[in-house]
């Protein structure tokens, strides 16, 4: 637990903070009694407070009381594995629990030793623990975009590449963490609203605001984007086909005259031609002359 207390941060044990002090409460795998202890015996909240601080799992939500509110939020650690953290925070104190230990906690802790001013509202420290979360979607997002860049040069290179699966899992990802973007947004925008944050606190809930509706944006761009891969790849494989049926077509046509001309000359009727002396160099003359003018014929119109 840290204490804040005219311009200095110190370590101290659980325990309700002084009116002009502000108390910042951090634990990790704590057991069910632990938590009765400090949200229930300790801050004296309401038994619903307590047991949602016992359940994980629950989807971004927050609870408005008299003077303190809960909320659940998610922090991100590695690429995608999301994982909730409760926090309780009234007029002067913020506790936070989370279901394991957390890198976020010490990062944060270091941070309010270095600027204990920080610490100075709960709405300043409530602003550094929600900011170093929501800053940590950006790991998420610059891994989607990657994956986006890298699929769509491998789309241009071979159309033919087995990218659907890859695409749709994505997509179904993106659909799960779009969801607790946008509900922890809806959260965000509510405790601006809260009566016991200052006008200065407001501000700074205003700018995770903001950030968080860039994150929720850059999701929509990113599932947009992932829809229009696969039509760039089904338009690529039609574009190229085209061009395939257009070349057999085209050589085809070609032949056409030629086959004609010895379909006509290889039938068992005796035509006059067959007592000229030169009837061969005669054929072989049709023959010539004709896929010489197909081809002219295909060139001015442009179609080879």
């Amino acid at each position: 637990m840290l204490i804040y207390k005219n311009g200095t941060i110190v370590k101290s044990e659980v325990r309700r903070p002084c009116d002009d002090e502000i108390a910042f409460i951090y634990r990790a795998n704590l057991s069910d009694d632990e938590i009765q202890h400090i949200i229930g015996d300790v801050f004296e909240c309401h038994p619903l407070v307590v047991e949602d601080c016992k359940s994980w799992g629950q989807r971004p939500t927050i609870d408005m009381y008299d003077d303190y509110f809960y909320m659940s939020f998610y922090v991100l650690k590695n690429e995608w594995d999301l994982y909730e953290m409760s926090i309780v925070a009234g007029k002067n104190f913020v506790i936070a629990i989370f279901p394991e230990e957390e890198p976020l906690i010490e990062t944060l802790k270091n941070t309010l030793f270095r600027s204990p001013n920080k610490m100075k509202s709960t709405g300043m420290l409530l602003y550094e623990i929600l900011h170093s979360c929501v800053q940590g979607y950006s790991d998420l997002v610059d891994t989607v975009d990657d994956f986006v860049n890298k699929s769509e040069n491998q789309i241009y290179k071979n159309p033919h590449t087995n990218l659907a699966t890859k695409i749709f899992k994505m997509k179904r990802k993106l659909h799960k963490v779009r969801r607790i973007f946008t509900e922890e947004r809806e959260m965000i925008g509510s405790l601006m609203h809260a009566r016991f944050f200052q006008e200065e606190d407001v501000r700074y809930l205003a700018d995770i605001f903001q950030h968080a509706s860039q994150v929720v944006e850059m999701v929509d761009t990113f599932r947009d984007s992932l829809t229009g891969l696969i039509e760039l790849q089904m338009s690529i494989k039609g574009d190229r086909m085209n061009e395939i049926m257009k070349t057999l077509t085209i050589v085809n046509t070609i032949f056409l005259p030629m086959m004609f001309i010895v379909g006509l000359y290889g039938t068992n009727i005796h035509l006059p031609e067959y007592r000229w002396a030169k009837n061969y160099l005669w054929l072989w003359g049709w023959l010539l002359f004709s896929l010489s003018f197909m081809i002219i014929y295909f060139k001015r119109k442009k179609w080879m």
